[in-house]
């Protein structure tokens, strides 16, 4: 499995994750980098805190399960 790197919102409701990169999705890893701190200022822009995080939600992992079957 690839380098993944997901944006979690944490909320009244619980945390979110709300966008996720994979490394093998870039030509080098300074692009996968630069995207990331992209991504993460525009998120924060639009007024959502996103955080970094190793890691996605259950609910994320349940949704991707059930679109690959």
């Amino acid at each position: 499995m690839s380098k993944r790197i997901f944006f979690n919102l944490r909320t009244n409701q619980g945390v979110e994750t709300v966008d996720w990169l994979s490394r093998n999705d870039f030509n080098s890893l300074a692009e996968y980098k630069q995207e990331i701190k992209r991504l993460r200022n525009e998120y924060h822009i639009a007024g959502m805190q996103v955080y970094l995080s190793n890691k996605a939600t259950k609910d994320w992992y349940l949704q991707h399960l059930h679109m690959t079957n």
